[in-house]
């Protein structure tokens, strides 16, 4: 039967009971019951449906205690699902630094990919931060080495999926990290550029609207010709006589 990694209930997932046991103390912190069953024997890096681990589990319910209590048992950061995708890269959609901080100390790689994915192959946790409001997961994920100019499957690199998801504070991080802003693709389309240049201001969320004209100003004060409507463009009309 289909199942759904997020949104499908344990019992679904895990039709082993003792793992099933194991995935229901992860998802409410039982640090007791996930020790002893540990201690009987049931491995902490069991799979069920679709591959999904109990670590999985943990970060899909938040349970910081349940998710710690794994990785210091053994349980591994960087076990793949049949998606391609490891708990690293869950870790990443979540808009707190610890979930990554945590993942790493335990040997998580920032630049795991996630090999053998349906619809986004060949990329690294920090693409998923990019896609969903998650800078604090990606600033850790830079502070622990991400390389911010990998290139997913099709060439794409993190700052064109920030650029296109209008996450632009976490384009103007990958920026200061020293993200390659001139990157041309194989069809030969530099496609940073092609996403600024002419680019309005009031075109972002609100809460956006500042990060978008640090980014501008960041790749006009480096070169890019951004157009008449870039950040530059402005200033040097405003001093015109």
């Amino acid at each position: 039967m289909p199942v759904d990694r997020y949104r499908s209930s344990a019992k679904v997932l895990f039709p082993n009971k003792r793992v099933l046991a194991l995935v229901q103390a992860a998802e409410a912190g039982d640090a007791p019951t996930i020790k002893r069953l540990v201690a009987e024997g049931v491995d902490v890096n069991s799979s069920g449906r679709a591959g999904v681990t109990p670590l999985f589990r943990a970060v899909v319910a938040s349970n910081k205690v349940g998710f710690e209590t794994l990785l210091e048992l053994g349980a591994d950061p960087n076990q793949r699902d049949n998606w391609g995708d490891a708990a690293i890269h869950t870790c990443a959609e979540m808009n707190d630094g610890w979930w990554v901080e945590k993942a790493i100390q335990y040997g998580a790689d920032p630049n795991r990919t996630n090999k053998g994915h349906p619809y986004y192959p060949g990329e690294t946790p920090i693409f998923y931060s990019c896609r969903i409001e998650a800078a604090k997961a990606a600033k850790a994920l830079i502070d622990a080495g991400a390389d911010v100019d990998h290139r997913d499957k099709i060439g794409a690199t993190p700052l064109e999926i920030a650029s296109e998801y209008a996450e632009y504070d976490i384009a103007y991080m990958l920026l200061k990290a020293g993200a390659n802003f001139r990157n041309v693709r194989e069809n030969g389309v530099d496609y940073v550029g092609w996403f600024y240049r002419n680019r309005p201001i009031d075109a972002a969320p609100d809460e956006q609207k500042p990060w978008l004209k640090k980014v501008m100003d960041f790749l006009s004060d480096h070169g890019m010709d951004l157009g008449d409507t870039s950040p530059v463009a402005e200033r040097r009309k405003a001093k015109s006589p």
